[in-house]
């Protein structure tokens, strides 16, 4: 008898295990809606931006995120919004990086350690979700990155697989609704 109660008391704590991952998937999902409900309503490209940032920030729990929508026809109309970010760090770095990253990762969705985002931002950041998104016949490009420190990394959960496809998710609305909004020349 006492070895069948260890036995359900175990089945019992990993129901609950089950149903607390389920609760925070669920929560993580509905946050992700509440988040594209506000990219809809967006009215302008900066607003549009800012609204990513807190999405990559909120949705991944990430501690920080880069979105840098590039004019390709007039590099002045281009728009780098951060969210979280240490002030000491100069946008011309994470542009800069960006552009390296992508050189090398072109249109994909890569989970970068430090060694591997370019000698800009090596020696600030432990793991870099990124994505870039290029629409040459529009004349545009989308960089977007989500970020933790080597200075938070033990307070943030380290970045896998789970995050990509939270990550990608993210991105694919993003540009979607940014097409949209191109085309209806809500933004640009």
């Amino acid at each position: 008898l006492r070895k069948e109660i260890i036995q359900f008391s175990a089945v019992k704590q990993n129901l609950r295990n089950t149903q607390n991952r389920v609760d925070q998937e669920l929560d993580r999902y509905k946050r992700l809606q509440y988040y594209n409900s506000k990219l809809v309503g967006a009215n302008n490209q900066s607003r549009f931006l800012l609204i990513l940032a807190e999405a990559v920030v909120d949705v991944l729990e990430v501690e920080m995120c880069a979105v840098y929508l590039r004019n390709n026809n007039n590099s002045k109309d281009s728009i780098l919004i951060k969210e979280g970010f240490f002030n000491d760090i100069q946008d011309s770095e994470i542009i800069n990086s960006f552009i390296s990253i992508d050189n090398e990762n072109p249109n994909q969705i890569s989970l970068n350690d430090s060694l591997n985002m370019g000698p800009n931002l090596a020696y600030i950041f432990s793991q870099m979700l990124f994505t870039s998104i290029h629409d040459f016949a529009k004349g545009y490009s989308l960089f977007i990155s989500g970020l933790i420190s080597n200075e938070n990394k033990s307070i943030y959960n380290k970045l896998d697989s789970g995050h990509i496809d939270i990550f990608s998710i993210i991105s694919n609305h993003a540009v979607s609704m940014l097409r949209n909004k191109l085309r209806e020349e809500q933004i640009l």
